[in-house]
């Protein structure tokens, strides 16, 4: 993982938004940059409830570069990341991302079949937050 993408990852952990939201100003590809997990800032700040920062990356210039609907490695999107740890506000803020998009099926899924999602590891050391 590069410095700045490591540094990112660490102001999720902390939940420092403002240093997260200037590190993706200064570079908004860091949207794509993925922990061991194969979770992306956003899936993390989607994990967390970190309604501000998640809507900061819905907007340019990070929303050209951004994801929203790639899962980590576990299958589970940012929007199933905020189900499982009940963070309503970012799961009313991604619905209708995930329904306006096309690959918005798995999501809709768990949603109509009421299907519980299987909340993400406990964090370790490594960075994996959620």
């Amino acid at each position: 993982m590069e410095d700045k993408e490591k540094l990112l990852f660490e102001s999720l952990d902390k939940e420092d938004i403002e240093l997260a939201k200037k590190l993706l100003e200064e570079d908004p590809s860091l949207v794509r940059a993925e922990n061991r997990l194969g979770q992306t800032p956003f899936w993390t700040a989607s994990c967390m409830g970190l309604t501000s920062l998640v809507e900061f990356m819905l907007e340019e210039p990070c929303r050209s570069h951004l994801q929203h609907d790639k899962p980590d490695r576990g299958m589970r999107t940012a929007l199933d990341a905020a189900r499982a740890y009940n963070n309503d506000d970012v799961v009313d803020i991604l619905e209708p991302v995930f329904e306006a998009g096309a690959d918005s099926k798995k999501a809709a899924s768990a949603h109509d079949d009421k299907q519980q999602v299987t909340p993400p590891p406990p964090p370790s050391p490594d960075n994996d937050i959620c």
